[in-house]
C-alpha cells in the first residue's frame, strides 16, 4: 500500500513538473510558416503535372459544360511557367491552332492581372496570405480542434535521391485545426481553416473563402488537399487536389461554376533554364 502511495505521488510530481501543453494557435501558425520556408529551400526548382476540370453547372448543380486542360508546370522560387499539353472541350480535343489561340489569350489575361497587381502594390486593399509573418498582423487565429483521426493521405510522387512516398490510403495522424479570421472584411482577404499535422507542422488540408463576398457573388469556396512525401530526412506536404465552387449572377442571371485541379509527378529539376520563364504559358504544338 505504501509503495502504491509513493508511486502515485511520483507520478503527480512528474506531471506537475512536465505539464503537457498544447501550443497556441499563433505558435502553431508560426511553426507552419517556418516549415514552409524550409521546404522552399529543399527543392527550389521543380516540375509537376496538372489536370484542370473547369465546370459550368446547371440549375440542379449537375455538370453542363466541362473543359479539361492538361499541362506541365515549371517552378523556380516564386516564378511559374506552364506548358499547355492538351485541351478538351465537352469531349472534343482542340486542334493545335485553337490551343495556340487560347495560350495567347491566357498570356494577355495574366499580363493584365500583373499590371493590376502592380497598381495595388502597397495599397491598403492589397491582400496578405494568413500563412505569412506579414499576414499574422492582419489575422486573428483560433484553435478549434485537436485529436487523432483517420486522415486521408493521397499518394504523391517526387523524383529526388532517396525519395519515398507514403502510400497509405488512410493514416492515423495527430493534427491541429486552426482558423484564420481576417481583421479586414473585404474580398481581398481570406477566412481560412487549416488542418495541420501536429509533429511536423505540415498542412494537410485547407478550406478558405473571401472574408467578404463581392456584391455579385452568392457563394465562393476553395479547398486544397495535400499529399505527404518523405525525402531522406525531410517530410514534404505537396498540393494534390484543389477545388473551387461558386455561384454568381446579376439580376435574373445566375452562373454556377467550379474548378477541380489535380497535381502529380512532382520532380526536382535543377536544369530548368531561365529562358523557360519568358512566358507564363506556352504551347509546343504537341511535340512533347
Amino acid at each position: 500500500m505504501r509503495s502504491l502511495v509513493l508511486l502515485m505521488s511520483a507520478l503527480l510530481i512528474t506531471s506537475t513538473a512536465y505539464p503537457q501543453t498544447t501550443p497556441s494557435a499563433q505558435d502553431i501558425i508560426k511553426a507552419v510558416i517556418a516549415k514552409q520556408e524550409r521546404d522552399k529551400k529543399h527543392c527550389e526548382k521543380y516540375t509537376n503535372m496538372a489536370t484542370t476540370n473547369k465546370i459550368k453547372y446547371d440549375k440542379s448543380m449537375q455538370p453542363d459544360e466541362v473543359t479539361i486542360t492538361k499541362r506541365k508546370a515549371y517552378f523556380w522560387g516564386e516564378r511559374t511557367s506552364e506548358e499547355i499539353l492538351s485541351i478538351v472541350e465537352d469531349g472534343k480535343p482542340l486542334p493545335p491552332e485553337e490551343i495556340q489561340k487560347k495560350v495567347v489569350d491566357l498570356n494577355e489575361k495574366w499580363q493584365d492581372e500583373q499590371k493590376d497587381k502592380e497598381k495595388k502594390e502597397g495599397s491598403k486593399d492589397n491582400s496578405v496570405d494568413p500563412l505569412t509573418l506579414d499576414g499574422m498582423l492582419e489575422y486573428d487565429y483560433y484553435q478549434i480542434d485537436k485529436g487523432d483521426s483517420s486522415f486521408a493521405v493521397v499518394p504523391s510522387t517526387i523524383a529526388t535521391t532517396g525519395g519515398t512516398v507514403d502510400q497509405s490510403v488512410e493514416k492515423l495522424m495527430s493534427y491541429y485545426v486552426v482558423m484564420a479570421r481576417s481583421k479586414t472584411l473585404d474580398s481581398r482577404h481570406l477566412n481560412a481553416t487549416y488542418w495541420i499535422e501536429a509533429k511536423t507542422y505540415g498542412v494537410l488540408k485547407t478550406a478558405f473563402a473571401p472574408a467578404k463576398l463581392p456584391h455579385f457573388v452568392d457563394m465562393l469556396d476553395f479547398k486544397m488537399d495535400y499529399g505527404v512525401v518523405t525525402d531522406n530526412d525531410s517530410t514534404l506536404y505537396l498540393p494534390v487536389r484543389f477545388e473551387l465552387m461558386g455561384k454568381a449572377g446579376f439580376l435574373f442571371f445566375k452562373g454556377r461554376f467550379g474548378v477541380i485541379e489535380e497535381y502529380s509527378s512532382y520532380q526536382c529539376d535543377n536544369a530548368i533554364a531561365d529562358t523557360l520563364f519568358n512566358h507564363r504559358y506556352f504551347y509546343s504544338g504537341g511535340n512533347k
